[in-house]
């Protein structure tokens, strides 16, 4: 059997408890109605009742003991004008001067409740009930000259009270009809309301996407943390747990009780309405991370919060080393295979055209050149990741037709234990990436040159880069390592960020690094420093 929709189960019930609740208002209300309108009858009826017992002409009858009938034809003249059923006159001993029946004038009164009136001299409201007749009575004796000479007895048949209860009821009752179809509307409505907000999703359906959602945010190595519009934790997983120092149970509680830096971020984010991609913050007392914000929207496109991934910045430069490594390697394999083909091409047209002494000189010249440099690297670059990056920047050089140099006063026995391999070799790469641009793209890119010196040991290390590309302005030496600066034509996304990272890894560091021109020629030199 298929389970009832959630929204249905919420209207039906509003619907029932509406209903019940009403019709329970109803009842209540009947009751304090019927008794309220009797009790408004009765005073009315004790009011006509004392009125008549005023009467001067009704207090002289009863005193002298007049006629039944003139009495009773003087009290039917003023009951007729009237809402009254019929009014009582009657002497103490209980004799009826008027009566709604002439059979019942001048005989004694035997429907009970005159005890008090005539022995007592009270003035009461009265009901009464039997098989016959059911009424609403108002008692009031009459005096002449400070002496009781009789009562007034002023009744009103229940049936009348019940025609002006029923009128009531009857718009008591159309009111109650409105209300319960107003209910049912607003019950509707809210229920479609809650089915909106929930976006379709059954109960069911939504503990499922949760026990989803937290297997999959607690298996993700990423740093994942969610807060509302007011800054409060939504979700968390056990990544940012552990990087943010968030203890268990702080979802509902403010984020900016736990990290007053992240807190400030993402605040800026909510308000701004402008999403971080791969930005740079410091945050818990120095801890370096990248920030991607994602704001998320309600059903009615209105911002209620932001998802936000983290990453430590020295996580995200290993991976971007290792990618680098792995680029460089193939770039290097590219590039000697080229390389070799263009050298065994070379050899072949020698010795087609049959000039075996120039053959043989080509390839003493090669091997030369290729023990120079293996010498420097394997003699004087012992840490074999900057020497694989050395040598595919050698061979892209050499691709391209441009001569590179490695100083053979070169040596790197060592690094400084703050400086990992990783960091040297993104140094090297983006450093000699950028000379061979600027060569390239210069206009003497025929006779460029790229000479590169490196030096480390336990006291530190240092990096000298020279080429013989364009100079630097001072406005660019001012803008070079900010965040997305470029001078390529190409502006794409991923321009402009290899000085700024290697920059904010050396300051970090408490290195340098600077540029200066060369004198009296073309080219910069690179230099970088960073102590122990």
């Amino acid at each position: 059997m298929k389970a009832m929709k959630l929204y249905i189960k919420i209207m039906l019930l509003m619907v029932i408890l509406m209903v019940g609740v009403i019709s329970v208002l109803y009842i209540v209300f009947s009751e304090q109605m019927n008794n309220s309108m009797e009790d408004q009858m009765g005073i009315s009826a004790l009011d006509f009742a004392r009125t008549v017992a005023g009467m001067e002409y009704i207090q002289e009858g009863l005193y002298h003991q007049a006629e039944h009938k003139d009495i009773n034809r003087y009290v039917e003249e003023i009951r007729q004008g009237t809402e009254y059923q019929y009014i009582i006159v009657m002497d103490m001993k209980g004799i009826q001067y008027s009566y709604p029946y002439d059979s019942g004038v001048g005989k004694i009164y035997k429907n009970g409740g005159e005890h008090d009136v005539l022995e007592l001299g009270k003035t009461y409201v009265s009901a009464d009930r039997n098989e016959l007749i059911s009424a609403i009575r108002g008692f009031a004796p009459v005096y002449r000259e400070g002496q009781q000479v009789g009562a007034v007895l002023v009744g009103l048949l229940t049936d009348t009270v019940q025609q002006e209860i029923r009128v009531n009821r009857r718009n008591l009752e159309i009111a109650l009809v409105v209300s319960v179809f107003v209910s049912i509307v607003s019950a509707v409505l809210l229920s479609m309301n809650i089915k909106k907000s929930m976006f379709n999703l059954e109960p069911a359906e939504i503990a499922m996407l949760i026990s989803e959602r937290e297997l999959i945010f607690n298996s993700i190595e990423k740093c994942l943390v969610s807060v509302d519009k007011n800054g409060v934790i939504l979700f968390y997983n056990n990544a940012a747990a552990t990087l943010l120092g968030l203890p268990e149970g702080v979802e509902g509680k403010q984020l900016s009780s736990y990290n007053t830096d992240l807190a400030t971020i993402f605040e800026e984010v909510l308000v701004s309405e402008d999403r971080h991609q791969n930005e740079q913050f410091f945050i818990n007392r120095g801890l370096h991370v990248i920030i991607n914000t994602c704001l998320m929207y309600n059903p009615n496109k209105e911002v209620f919060g932001l998802v936000s991934s983290i990453d430590q910045m020295n996580q995200a430069i290993e991976l971007a080393y290792e990618l680098t490594d792995y680029k460089a390697m193939i770039d290097s394999l590219r590039a000697q295979n080229h390389e070799f083909m263009n050298k065994l091409h070379t050899l072949g047209g020698l010795i087609q055209l049959g000039n075996y002494e120039e053959a043989l000189n080509y390839i003493d010249m090669l091997s030369i050149r290729s023990k120079e440099l293996q010498h420097i690297l394997v003699q004087h670059i012992q840490n074999k990741k900057v020497a694989g990056i050395i040598l595919a920047k050698y061979n892209k050089f050499v691709e391209n037709k441009l001569e590179f140099r490695l100083d053979k006063a070169s040596k790197l026995s060592s690094l400084p234990k703050n400086v990992s391999e990783e960091i040297v070799c993104s140094i090297i790469g983006n450093l000699l990436d950028n000379s061979f641009e600027a060569i390239i793209n210069h206009s003497n890119s025929n006779q460029g040159f790229v000479e590169l010196f490196v030096q480390s040991n336990e006291e530190g290390f240092e990096l000298q880069i020279t080429n013989n590309g364009p100079r630097i302005s001072e406005d660019v030496k001012k803008e070079m390592f900010k965040k997305g600066y470029t001078t390529k034509n190409n502006r794409s996304s991923k321009n402009g960020q290899g000085l700024y990272i290697i920059h904010q890894e050396i300051i970090r560091l408490n290195g340098e690094i600077y540029s200066e021109n060369l004198m009296n020629q073309e080219g910069v030199t690179w230099y970088v420093k960073i102590p122990k």
